[in-house]
């Protein structure tokens, strides 16, 4: 998932050319807002296959606003409506990290659960016995 900042956001959309006046930039935040409320919503479902793919057109809108060249500063009331809607953009980023964390470290847990398995079995046989000739006092 893409890490995303206040300060790069606001600071590369609001220096931003555009013919209408800002409303390129308000929409490419509201992509950013679409995207992230979609993966918080496949999140809740723990639809890890929703998030990521959610999670490409996020980090897409991303990089689209910071491609966007520096130009004349934006009207204050678009930098208004886009500081809104960051702060929609982190609050819903917040919670799909609160939710993915837990679900990363069960995935860990069974990774290594999984390892230790396969270890024992190498080692014990796969039904969990001593086999003979596997000891050097059998």
């Amino acid at each position: 998932m893409t890490d995303i900042r206040e300060t790069d956001v606001v600071t590369n959309s609001m220096n931003t050319a555009s013919t209408d006046n800002g409303r390129d930039t308000v929409s490419l935040y509201q992509g950013i807002l679409d995207a992230v409320c979609r993966m918080h919503e496949r999140a809740l479902r723990a639809d890890w296959l929703g998030v990521e793919c959610c999670a490409h057109d996020y980090e897409a809108s991303v990089r689209r606003l910071r491609e966007q060249g520096p130009a004349d500063t934006r009207p204050e009331s678009v930098r208004r409506r886009c500081r809104a809607i960051l702060l929609e953009i982190l609050s819903h980023d917040a919670a799909v990290r609160d939710l993915v964390g837990p679900a990363q470290a069960r995935l860990g847990d069974l990774i290594a659960s999984a390892t230790q398995q396969r270890k024992l079995m190498k080692s014990y046989g796969a039904h969990g016995a001593i086999l003979p000739g596997s000891c050097s006092w059998v």
